[in-house]
């Protein structure tokens, strides 16, 4: 690891003998100076207040293999060490800093405004999605593990997570089945500048928010952040998209990479509100944004400000729009426009919550292939379908053969068969009919 990706993946911050390296993916460094300029910024991801910064210290250049936005769990010994110099102008800031982080818990009482918690990592290891789904709570051991899903349980469980996507979707089946494929996408390979496998999705739901849209959006936001290990809502108001950059920025005054709301690790799902999006004038920093969105949404990649240079980082970040009207801000790999026939339930079945966990991440974390005389008969219906209609082009294909991997792989399925195939152009046609009267 040169001097340039460690500037960029741990941040070091303190001058440290060549085996020990002092990783911010916790991300402390409580400076007197920053808590002047700005007081209690910690520098917090999302802007998350009820977190605990620690700064984590890992010997003998077991670094190496940590890169920018991973989930990393870590074992080791917590200690505080004095680091801080404070000026006696600012003791009194520092000391609310420190409060303020710790949350008025026990320890802030203890806790000298010249120390900061470390952790002295003894092991670490990265997790991934399936590891994060098995961590969530009710997940204990002797429960069911993704690998010991079978064929039966597998239809099971994805019959009675569909059916609960229709209830919190007004009874809209169409949409449940949208909405499952869209959350077991993910990026499984890159032909630049493409990132396949990506599906994002845009609901709309055109009735006016005094008539229910705030809670449809409360409702799904709760279904996804319930079911998954990682989940953000942004709401994209016109003064939220104007206030401040989304995308990382580094700091060189205080030697930090300033976290947006676009630093997230991959598996994350990305919520979008725009129905609070109102009529008004997006200044700079807001036509930033926006880009920076569109770049997510298309090409899974999120461009890092290092001031001197910038540098597009590839992410993988599932994303659902949610809009009273087609989003013409953030086109979708999948525009559904919402028919329920029913109102939106926010109950939720506790005890059927972690098999569904798992059971998003077993399908999720699932291989897939096409066998050759299937790929052969696909080919033949593409042709034939673009003879039917010449304003099909190679990314309607391309979901198609997205929707139709995702399919496979909710029935636990490791191969495409026609069945499913025709299953995906059964739910396309019908949307096709949805969008013609929308």
């Amino acid at each position: 690891m040169d001097a340039e990706d460690t500037e960029m993946i741990t941040d070091v911050t303190e001058t440290a003998p060549d085996n020990k390296r002092s990783c911010e993916g916790a991300d402390l460094n409580l400076e007197t100076k920053n808590c002047h300029d700005d007081p209690c910024n910690l520098n917090m991801p999302l802007g998350e207040k009820k977190l605990l910064p620690c700064l984590v210290k890992v010997y003998d250049g077991l670094d190496a293999d940590l890169k920018l936005n991973d989930v990393v769990e870590f074992i080791g010994v917590l200690t505080f060490d004095p680091e801080l110099t404070v000026h006696p102008g600012t003791v009194g800031e520092s000391v609310d800093c420190i409060h303020g982080s710790f949350l008025d818990e026990d320890i802030s009482a203890q806790l000298p405004a010249s120390r900061v918690p470390r952790l002295h990592s003894i092991l670490h290891r990265k997790l991934s999605s399936d590891q994060l789904f098995q961590a969530m709570p009710m997940n204990t051991l002797g429960q069911l593990y993704p690998d010991a899903l079978s064929r039966s349980s597998f239809e099971e469980l994805r019959s009675s997570l569909v059916a609960r996507f229709t209830e919190v979707l007004g009874g809209d089946g169409l949409a449940a089945e949208y909405l499952l494929l869209h959350l077991l996408s993910r990026v499984h390979a890159r032909v630049e500048p493409m990132a396949v496998g990506k599906l994002s999705l845009n609901i709309v739901e055109p009735r006016p928010m005094k008539d229910g849209s705030t809670s449809f959006i409360q409702m799904v936001s709760h279904t996804i952040s319930t079911l998954l290990p990682r989940s953000h809502l942004m709401s994209l108001s016109l003064e939220f998209l104007n206030e401040k950059l989304i995308a990382p920025k580094k700091n060189y005054s205080s030697n930090r990479l300033m976290t947006g709301d676009l630093q997230l690790a991959d598996g994350t799902h990305l919520m979008l509100d725009e129905t609070v999006l109102r009529s008004g004038q997006l200044n700079d920093i807001g036509l930033q944004n926006v880009h920076f969105l569109k770049n997510m949404m298309e090409w899974q990649k999120v461009e890092y400000d290092f001031e001197f240079y910038k540098m597009e980082m590839s992410t993988d970040v599932a994303v659902l729009v949610l809009s009273a009207a087609r989003s013409r801000l953030f086109p979708s790999d999948v525009v559904l426009p919402l028919r329920p026939t029913r109102g939106f339930s926010s109950d939720f079945p506790v005890e059927n919550l972690w098999r569904w966990r798992i059971y998003l991440a077993a399908a999720r974390a699932g291989d897939h292939t096409i066998d050759p005389t299937i790929q052969k008969v696909l080919e033949e219906e593409l042709v034939s379908a673009r003879q039917e209609d010449r304003s099909l082009g190679p990314e309607v294909f391309h979901r198609w053969l997205t929707l139709a991997r995702l399919l496979s792989l909710s029935y636990g399925e490791s191969t495409l068969s026609l069945e499913r195939w025709n299953m995906v152009r059964e739910m396309e046609r019908r949307l096709t009919e949805r969008l013609r009267v929308c």
